[in-house]
């Protein structure tokens, strides 16, 4: 574990797998649970990978939380760890909220940003699915869950496939126990998912010049096609895959298979 103490008195925790000579890849997380979450994604790419995850300010042990964070101020903590740990530039891989920050740390720092990957991400508020409206209803019936870690678990259940969670109760299970164990306040959910609806990069993915793959799940009820097509017109050296059998957190879903896609895709 390292602590990276950025210049306002925040410190971000931070953890770095695979060979010390292989190629940088940063992980940016999506709302809901610690990198812990990354789990088996994580350790497959840490393979052939220098693999760098980092919690966002307020969640486990991370610091800092703040009722003005944006996406384009985590992009700005993202570029703080990069440099902390001398990683002039870096491959990206972003899921949902971690995409939204991917995609400001690609436009603000284009030099820190080799190639990037963004999985089940929104553009702006605008791009969500008819379907995602209707959860709102939900996410705020789980916001207002009396334990805070309960209040956790069950907005990550709610990003997931009903599928998976009915035909994979033992993964369930072992995911809530991550989440039990590495918990994060009420408080700061409510301000990263505020920094989220928020997100709008106004037509700015234009200047994204990193080679981009946008990568999303076939059962998603939150990123869903128009979402992917705006991203895929907007960003200039953009390409769309497809993970079958996955909701929106195609990492805890389809762990294999999806590092599997960015693996392919960085190699290439």
């Amino acid at each position: 574990m390292v602590k990276i103490s950025l210049s306002d008195g925040a410190q971000l925790t931070c953890e770095v797998r695979g060979p010390e000579a292989a190629a940088p890849l940063l992980l940016l997380r999506p709302l809901g649970g610690s990198f812990e979450l990354w789990g088996g994604f994580a350790d497959r790419l840490a393979q052939t990978r220098r693999v760098i995850m980092f919690d966002p300010r307020g969640v486990d042990r991370s610091t800092g939380s703040s009722w003005c964070l944006t996406t384009r101020s985590l992009a700005v903590d993202a570029q703080a760890v990069l440099a902390h740990l001398g990683v002039p530039r870096a491959d990206v891989f972003g899921l949902s909220l971690g995409g939204m920050v991917a995609s400001w740390l690609a436009i603000d720092a284009p030099q820190a940003v080799r190639s990037l990957v963004l999985a089940s991400t929104l553009p702006r508020p605008s791009a969500i699915s008819a379907e995602a409206i209707l959860q709102f209803g939900r996410f705020a019936r789980w916001a207002l869950h009396p334990s805070a870690s309960e209040c956790e678990i069950g907005l990550v259940h709610e990003i997931l496939s009903p599928e998976f969670v009915n035909e994979h109760p033992a993964r369930i299970a072992a995911i809530d126990r991550v989440l039990r164990s590495h918990p994060t306040s009420r408080r700061c959910l409510l301000q990263l998912a505020w920094a989220a609806a928020r997100h709008d990069t106004q037509g700015r993915t234009r200047e994204i010049t990193a080679p981009t793959l946008i990568l999303y799940g076939d059962r998603d009820p939150i990123a869903k096609r128009r979402s992917r097509i705006q991203l895929l017109h907007e960003i200039p050296d953009a390409h769309l895959e497809r993970i079958d059998a996955s909701g929106h957190d195609l990492t805890l879903e389809q762990a294999e298979r999806s590092a599997e896609h960015v693996v392919r895709f960085l190699a290439s």
